[in-house]
């Protein structure tokens, strides 16, 4: 029988030459930045308007290393109270903090191990599910499926002249999506997975692990409620 690794190895570089294609569009960017410019590597506003989130990830990363666990809104001229917000990243700062490292460079540390870890779920997800001698077909259809083309859809609503709903959806657009969107999945897959060990075994561990996730993700991926 073939070790798991020989699936695992071949199906981890594809993967992660995914992730690197996805990251293209900020390499270039970065390559291509003028002198005397300052570049905060954000991969987010390439494709879309999503520069004020980024720009308050890394101001909630800021306060963190700063010694702050509640997060105070920076962008506001309004009287707010510091609340239980962006949890994650708050997180991050605090972590950091010894090492005194740039915000940017903490987001996209924390960008490219939660995407490893990502990647790591789907395997082991799908070998649970399909077995280890098609885990990597599995695993490979798994990142790399997608919509159908852009100009399939149409009617009210398909085409937004200001944010490509569609991003998110597309393999390079998942992979490229903001650290804690990428986590929350990956807890969600291991969730899936051990809730499969309980049926399987029937151990009171397993089911307790998934709890452990079902009561972690709300208070670690908490963020302010959007006002319209």
């Amino acid at each position: 029988m073939k070790n798991k690794y020989f699936y695992f190895i071949p199906y981890f570089l594809l993967a992660n030459i995914l992730f690197i294609a996805s990251n293209i569009p900020l390499l270039l960017r970065v390559i291509k930045t003028p002198p005397a410019y300052i570049q905060f590597y954000d991969h987010m506003s390439i494709m879309s308007s999503d520069i004020f989130d980024y720009n308050q990830y890394l101001s909630a990363i800021t306060q963190g290393k700063n010694g702050y666990f509640l997060y105070e809104d920076a962008f506001t001229s309004e009287k707010t109270k510091p609340g239980l917000f962006f949890t994650f990243y708050i997180l991050l700062g605090q972590i950091s903090r010894p090492f005194n490292l740039w915000p940017p460079i903490i987001y996209n540390l924390a960008r490219i191990l939660a995407v490893e870890l990502f990647f790591i779920a789907v395997f082991i997800l799908t070998a649970s599910a399909v077995g280890m001698k098609h885990a990597f077909w599995a695993s490979s259809v798994s990142i790399f499926a997608t919509i159908a083309p852009y100009s399939y859809f149409s009617g009210i609503g398909s085409h937004s002249p200001y944010f490509l709903w569609y991003e998110f959806l597309v393999p390079t657009g998942r992979i490229d999506s903001p650290p804690h969107h990428i986590l929350g999945q990956t807890l969600l897959l291991f969730s899936i997975y051990f809730i499969f060990l309980f049926i399987r075994g029937g151990r009171k561990k397993y089911m307790f692990c998934r709890l452990l996730y079902a009561l972690f993700y709300p208070v670690l991926f908490s963020h302010p409620v959007p006002s319209c």
